[in-house]
Formats: structure tokens, sequence, C-alpha cells
């Protein structure tokens, strides 16, 4: 099984009280995205209908609990070099993009604010990138796994394969 064999269960009351007690107070930065080192032009994700930060957490949390659909949740920073191969590589896959856009898509930057910083705290971020996908009923939250092991070695997924962990995990 590519998702965490423990599946951790985030409280909805602890976690829109972190949500709700400082969005008056946000103010939501715009998300630049990293320079590539590269001269050849670099596909980029359209994050387009993507919800953003701990306000569009909040947001896309009470969508979901209202239209019980599954969220994804995407905790990135962007001096991250894992996180850019992730954008790169499985977010503009064809599939990928139709999956998420499909779901309830969020990605949040713990380095834009003192919100985001302290929700990647509360979901125990210990590296980049950190990918959660709570349930369609919204009572369980997968962390997912984006690499799998071929050959003896760690390599980013397929398309195919991410999507069946998302899937998975969404409990479709």
């Amino acid at each position: 099984m590519t998702c965490c064999p423990e599946l951790r269960r985030i409280g909805w009351g602890a976690l829109a009280a972190l949500l709700l007690a400082g969005t008056a107070a946000l103010v939501v930065h715009s998300l630049a995205s990293p320079a590539e080192a590269s001269d050849s032009p670099v596909v980029r994700p359209d994050f387009e209908g993507w919800y953003e930060g701990a306000a569009g957490l909040a947001e896309a949390l009470e969508v979901q609990q209202r239209d019980r659909l599954p969220l994804f949740l995407y905790i990135y920073t962007d001096w991250c070099p894992y996180c850019r191969q992730f954008e790169r590589e499985l977010l503009t896959d064809d599939e990928v993009d139709g999956y998420l856009d499909a779901v309830l898509a969020v990605r949040m930057n713990p380095e834009s604010g003192g919100q985001e910083s302290q929700l990647a705290r509360r979901f125990g971020v210990r590296g980049y990138p950190t990918l959660v996908m709570y349930s369609a009923d919204g009572e369980t939250a997968s962390y997912i796994e984006r690499m799998e092991m071929v050959d003896g070695e760690p390599r980013l997924m397929s398309g195919r394969a991410f999507l069946r962990v998302l899937d998975e995990a969404a409990n479709r």
C-alpha cells in the first residue's frame, strides 16, 4: 500500500477553530512560481480553480462538508525542488489534472503566513511536498505518497499509479 498505513484523523472542530480564529486577519499572499534554472521552457500546472492558503482551506472544508467531495491538500514551499518535480511531472499529467478538477484541490505554502505555518505544524509536516487526501465523507485524512520503488530505486509515480492512490484515499 502506498499510503501511510496509519490514517491520521484530524478533528473537524479543532481544525475549523484553528482556521477560523485568524481568518479575519489573514492577508492572502500571491504565490509566485519559483524560477527555473534551465533556459528551456518548463510546463507548469494550471492552479486555476484551486483554493489557496489557510483561507482557501477553510472555504474548501465548508464546501466539502456541504457537497461531500474528496479534498486534496498540497503543502509546498517555493524553494522545494521535490515540489517543482511533483508539479512538473505529476500535476501536469492530463489524467491527474482532470481528476483534481473533480475534487476540492487546495495548495498551501506554510511560509506565506502565520495561519499556514500553524496548519503545517497541525498536519505534522516534516518535509515537502506533503500531500493529504480527505475522504468524501470528511472523516479520514490520508497522507499520500508520490514516490514508489522501481527496481529497488525510489521514483516518482506514474500518473495512473498516483491516481490509484488518490482514489483509494478518497474512498470512491
